[in-house]
């Protein structure tokens, strides 16, 4: 585990240990569903409005008041395998300065990879991707909310564009989800 700069704090990431090109996973950890709520906020990722849900707790300021912090509400994608790793350059993109790989499915589409660091998950501090508040762990990592959906449940497939790099998006219903590849 190691740290890089992300938008507006150091986040946690994994060094690829499949790729030679020098990606990273991007660490991450699922939040408890009972501690978030569905909210109509959304964040604007690659052209794609993002579900959210929102801290109920919060988070506190130095002020003692709560800060509502989020997490991106995503389904994970479990039962692909990549295609072909050996071609690292084709399944990787950059975001912010940091190198991340990819997955891609036989229908071609692209998942970031992301490296579950299944703890106890602590709210400890929020980061501003796109003007939004998202949760981080005490490790640093990014705070994702795990929807019960699978690939079943998705009606249309749409594109996240991250780095120049089309990642897949699923809608449900009148919700996008990020979907994401457990490296």
């Amino acid at each position: 585990m190691a740290t890089r700069r992300f938008a507006t704090h150091n986040i946690s990431v994994t060094r690829s240990t499949t790729k030679s090109d020098g990606s990273f996973h991007l660490d991450i950890n699922y939040v408890d569903a009972n501690d978030y709520s569905n909210c109509s906020e959304k964040i604007v990722i690659g052209g794609i409005p993002l579900s959210l849900s929102y801290l109920t707790n919060g988070l506190l300021s130095s002020d003692g008041s709560y800060k509502r912090t989020y997490a991106i509400k995503v389904i994970e994608e479990s039962s692909i395998s990549p295609v072909d790793v050996s071609a690292a350059s084709e399944y990787s993109t950059v975001w912010d300065g940091i190198r991340f790989s990819l997955s891609q499915d036989q229908a071609g589409r692209l998942y970031l990879d992301v490296n579950d660091l299944n703890s106890t998950v602590v709210e400890t501090d929020e980061i501003i991707v796109r003007g939004m508040p998202l949760t981080l762990g005490e490790n640093q990592e990014l705070l994702f909310l795990k929807t019960a959906l699978t690939s079943a449940d998705i009606e249309e497939y749409g594109n996240v564009y991250i780095g120049g790099t089309a990642l897949v998006a699923g809608r449900v219903g009148n919700n996008w989800y990020l979907v994401l590849h457990p490296a």
